[in-house]
């Protein structure tokens, strides 16, 4: 096992893309910020955690990547996406990125509200 995540807290690199907050509306579609992932390597992993839901949500989490910040994001080309639907849960994937930069896309469909945060992580580059 890689000796980092003996110490995960301070081996990872990356943040909230999109912060914890309520969301409704009948489609919704909002970027996150974006997560500079220069002393990152390996894997990423996206956490997506749900709170109150109220009606019956669909809630795409898509992760997009892009070679600057402010530059055109493209969806990551291994995964990278899922759906929440059920409340008070975490979602947790894993995917690879190719670009240095990462941030969430998500698209809430249908009547609904639910309280939802996002972040997306790598292991910190090994020295």
């Amino acid at each position: 096992m890689d000796a980092r995540f003996n110490d995960l807290g301070s081996n990872l690199v990356g943040g909230p893309s999109v912060p914890p907050k309520s969301h409704s509306a009948s489609v919704t579609t909002g970027a996150g910020v974006a997560v500079d992932l220069v002393a990152a390597e390996g894997n990423c992993f996206l956490v997506a955690m749900t709170g109150t839901i109220t009606g019956t949500p669909s809630f795409a989490v898509q992760a997009e990547e892009s070679d600057t910040s402010g530059g055109s994001y493209t969806n990551v080309p291994t995964g990278g996406a899922v759906t929440v639907a059920a409340a008070n849960t975490t979602y947790v994937i894993t995917f690879k990125r190719t670009k240095r930069f990462l941030k969430v896309k998500a698209t809430l469909t249908g009547t609904t509200s639910l309280e939802m945060g996002v972040s997306v992580f790598s292991t910190k580059k090994a020295t």
